[in-house]
């Protein structure tokens, strides 16, 4: 009866022991309670809900005895015939939901199911206690009756119970939740002794809650995933929708880099490269087709533990029969390692440089009627075993890189036409320049022919006065001849220099719209000079409203500068230009990049692939897009999106480009819409709440859509964000063409 133990006990069942026993229990829990809800704000644990709601269960289940406390103490009841059991019931149920939030890792029907009987057979055990407990009350303590015994054995049962579910289970951090349940076990063994017979309360079983209770906030670790060296199976599952693939920004900018390429030699490594952190492999190579020979190539990798392009390789078939296999037949393959040695799986680490065997997924790039081949993703991780979840998201974005690679193929097959079309058109010109040559030196013949007969003695009269006409006609003809062979020489050097792709149209009002619009940019230019000299103070102090005027001056001339030099570009293009709207938009998307990767905003396209290439330039439709797109996501939030829409329409017999730019900002008051456009007319930036850009900004924007014929509008509701809507006029190539010969031959 003597001890510490026992004296702990005994003070555990008397004020203010009993008191404090309950206060720590609760502090423990809304510890639990708290830390929780400040991780579970960044936490990768999916099921943090479920958590929360057990421990808030645990939580009501501790004020239930404080609450049965306060009832007796109000309704003058005795508190020995109401409180030993129900601290006996509340002991057992907070066993019962501690075991439920150690072994719900996450949700299982079964394990929430078994909890909720539990309770529910400890409550029906409650009001059995209450009824058989006052007749007994008058023989003695609470402890010394077979209630207490009874009870006694349901916590330690309890207790041993979910300590051998927690060890065949062993999730994350297990062990705490092992230490805890055997500590309870441990003090509820003891509550058998005779020192545990005295008193109404199990001060033994109290002593080993307080005991293990600290140990409840381990529980917040799994808000965490487990390291890798230590994770299984089960938890590779539980938080591998969050880790498993990635989705970090720099991720992002590749696939967008490799979306810009053109040329298909560039575009491999890129690839590589892109897939390879998508998938958080460590290595990842591209294996084409394998040829006629008996070799499988590995055109190129990317090392992402090293950040560097891996050089292409070609091994023997035989050496990967497997992977060969997979590669002519388009079927996705998974080696993990196992316990029996790999020889496939050696050969791949041997190529990779790595010391160990790897597990390797290997996902085609083809469909129903094409074999690219396909990507190989390696990984040194034991613990990182491929699944099926990954093959079906390998396979998802396979058809994205196949199109990608295809449509770079066709950039450059179309480029290689564009330069043979272009030596087609060399070769035919210098053969005019020769032609041009010989028909000089003929009529050089000629005139020397002439001059000698002129010398042999013609009449003076009218002999002398026609051979003076003709050869003056020769010397004009010939005149004439060097000329065109000036001009031939000419095109033949921009030829050469790339500077003309096809013969202009309408050169002479081409050549006097270039002489104004340089003109007008030389006179642009010398008053941006002269605005730079009086703003920098050389010409004399200027007082600021000059300066914010001179300011105002600069940017105008910079926005007339930028729209002349468009107009002039338009004008100067070849009238049979076309352009390809998707390859536009690319552009345009790739010149805002760095806007969109400051701000984290994510792009939305909706554009109709269908639509052909369309005759005209296409560097105004880019510069109004760049404009548009930069004015959006400097409207937008941070993290928001833009969503650009592009499809066709018909219009009284007239094909119209329907194009639309949406920001996802707060927003345009309606008052201020027809300001938008608006023209500063006091040196002074209109401001437009809700609108990335100035007013004086979009009003090029509206300029460039009116000189391609084309209306431009805007469309916004307060918090719901800015639509810019634009109607354009085309033609698409070739059609206009074809009419024109047909009005020829009619």
């Amino acid at each position: 009866m003597n001890g510490p133990l026992p004296f702990l006990g005994f003070f555990l069942q008397e004020y203010p022991g009993n008191l404090a026993y309950h206060l720590i229990l609760l502090f423990f829990i809304l510890a639990v309670i708290v830390t929780t809800a400040m991780i579970g704000r960044n936490s990768r644990y999916l099921y943090t809900r479920q958590m929360r709601l057990g421990l808030q269960i645990l939580f009501g289940i501790q004020m239930a005895m404080l609450l049965g406390a306060v009832i007796a103490w109000a309704a003058r009841l005795d508190a020995r015939l109401i409180l030993p059991p129900l601290d006996r019931c509340i002991t057992a149920g907070s066993l019962v939901w501690i075991s439920w939030l150690w072994l719900q890792v996450q949700p299982e029907k079964r394990i929430t199911v078994a909890a909720v009987v539990l309770s529910t057979l400890l409550v029906v055990l409650l009001g059995v206690t209450l009824v058989l407990w006052p007749p007994l009350m008058k023989n003695g303590t609470f402890n010394s009756t077979w209630l207490a015994a009874v009870w006694n054995g349901l916590t330690a049962l309890l207790c041993a119970g979910a300590a051998g579910f927690i060890i065949r289970k062993r999730h994350f951090q297990w062990y705490f939740g092992f230490v805890m349940f055997l500590l309870v076990l441990a003090s509820s063994l003891l509550q058998f002794t005779p020192a545990g017979k005295v008193g109404d309360y199990p001060g033994f079983i109290r002593f080993g809650l307080l005991a293990a209770f600290p140990l409840l906030l381990f529980t917040a670790q799994r808000l965490f995933p487990p390291p890798l060296n230590e994770i299984t199976k089960a938890q590779a599952l539980l938080y591998g929708d969050r880790r498993r693939y990635s989705a970090e920004l720099s991720t992002l900018q590749d696939w967008l880099q490799a979306a810009s390429h053109t040329c298909a030699a560039d575009i491999h490594p890129v690839i590589a490269r892109a897939a390879a952190k998508t998938l958080l492999a460590d290595f990842c190579y591209l294996l084409p087709l394998p040829g006629e020979g008996n070799h499988l190539v590995f055109l190129c990798g990317f090392d992402t533990a090293h950040e560097k392009e891996l050089p292409g390789v070609s091994k023997s078939q035989s050496a990967f029969p497997a992977i060969t296999a997979a590669v002519n037949q388009a079927e996705p393959l998974i080696k993990n390692t196992g316990p029996a040695p790999d020889l496939e799986l050696d050969n791949l680490a041997d190529l990779a440089g790595l010391r160990t065997a790897a597990s390797m997924l290997y996902i085609p790039l083809a469909n129903a009627n094409s074999n690219w081949g396909g990507l190989l993703f390696l990984t040194t991780r034991n613990n990182r075993a491929w699944s099926n979840e990954d093959i079906t998201f390998g396979q998802g974005i396979s058809q994205l890189i196949l199109d990608l690679l295809n449509s770079t193929g066709k950039k450059a097959s179309n480029k290689e036409e564009q330069t043979d079309k272009g030596q087609k058109e060399y070769q035919d010109l210098e053969a005019a320049f020769q032609q041009v040559l010989l028909q000089l030196s003929e009529f050089e013949q000629e005139m020397d022919t002439i001059q000698l007969d002129a010398l042999a003695g013609f009449s003076e009269d009218d002999e002398d006065q026609a051979v003076g006409q003709e050869l003056q006609l020769a010397l004009t003809e010939m005149g004439h001849m060097q000329d065109q062979l000036t001009e031939a020489h000419q095109k033949l050097a921009d030829l050469e220099t790339n500077k003309l792709d096809t013969a202009p149209a309408s050169q002479l009002n081409k050549e006097a719209f270039n002489r104004n619009s340089r003109k007008i940019l030389d006179t642009l230019d010398s008053l941006k000079g002269k605005t730079d000299l009086l703003i920098t103070g050389a010409a004399g102090g200027l007082t600021p409203v000059q300066l914010k005027f001179l300011s105002q001056v600069k940017n105008d001339s910079d926005r007339i500068q930028l729209l002349i030099e468009d107009l002039f570009s338009n004008a100067m293009e070849d009238s049979q230009s076309a352009f390809d709207l998707v390859e536009v938009i690319d552009l345009a998307v790739a010149e805002t990049r760095t806007d969109f990767q400051a701000k984290n905003c994510s792009l939305y396209l909706n554009v109709d692939k269908t639509i052909p290439s369309i005759a005209g330039s296409s560097e105004p439709f880019k510069r109004i897009l760049c404009q548009l797109m930069h004015n959006a996501i400097a409207a937008s939030q941070p993290g928001g999106m833009v969503q650009l829409d592009a499809r066709l329409d018909m219009a009284e017999d007239q094909q119209i480009l329907l194009v639309e730019v949406t920001d996802s900002g707060e927003g345009i008051l309606p008052e201020d819409l027809d300001k938008v456009f608006l023209a500063p007319d006091n040196g002074e930036d209109i401001q437009v709440s809700g609108l990335g850009d100035f007013p004086a900004d979009l009003q090029v924007t509206r300029s460039l859509v009116e000189s391609l014929g084309g209306e431009i509008s805007v469309e916004s509701a307060v918090g719901e964000g800015t639509t810019f809507h634009i109607s354009l006029p085309v033609d698409f190539a070739g059609q206009g063409f074809v009419k024109d010969a047909d009005e020829d031959q009619g």
